[in-house]
């Protein structure tokens, strides 16, 4: 990882809102080819968060950073790695019994996919999901060891800037009051 890198993940760390955490989160995830920082060679990312009984997509970008109009993902996986909590890499999703037969994996034509948790104090927030229509040859154990160590740290971060933007909210109320 470059020293660039390493003060983006560190500036990650100190945002306190929400929204840009997240922006922020997959700018490291999916960087431009030009930045020397590739972490995978998949087309999409995208953090979801848990809310209700569900997730919701709260950020999703293409590979040069730009927000997605059609943010539809594997449901069953994200829904699959919040539950389990144990993180899901598919080298091609064609080849791999169960995931072929499903209706998004199908309609997206999703050939190679990461997705892992975003948990923090006990508390499962969400997920972290990058996906691509080829075959990412160089996808390995490595990327999604580095891809698990990103959202443990953004999870910490998530927690944190939910935690301050709930005090600042409050705050707010007690000033009214």
């Amino acid at each position: 990882m470059s020293a660039a890198s390493l003060g983006q993940a560190r500036q990650l760390l100190q945002e306190n809102e929400p929204e840009q955490l997240v922006a922020g989160l997959l700018g490291m995830v999916l960087a431009e080819q030009s930045s020397g920082f590739e972490l995978t060679q998949a087309e999409r990312a995208f953090v979801l968060l848990a809310e209700g009984d569900g997730l919701t997509v709260r950020t999703a970008v293409d590979r040069l950073g730009r927000p997605l109009a059609d943010a539809r993902v594997s449901q069953s996986v994200c829904r699959g790695v919040l539950e389990g909590g144990e993180p899901v890499a598919v080298l091609d999703a064609s080849l791999t019994e169960g995931l072929a037969a499903q209706a998004s994996i199908a309609d997206l034509n999703l050939r190679t996919l990461m997705c892992v948790p975003l948990a923090a104090r006990g508390q499962r927030l969400g997920v972290l999901y990058v996906d691509s229509r080829a075959v990412v040859t160089t996808f390995t154990r490595k990327d999604l060891e580095l891809l698990m160590a990103i959202a443990a740290h953004a999870s910490l971060a998530i927690a944190n800037a939910t935690l301050y933007a709930e005090s600042r909210r409050r705050g707010d109320e007690l000033e009214k009051a």
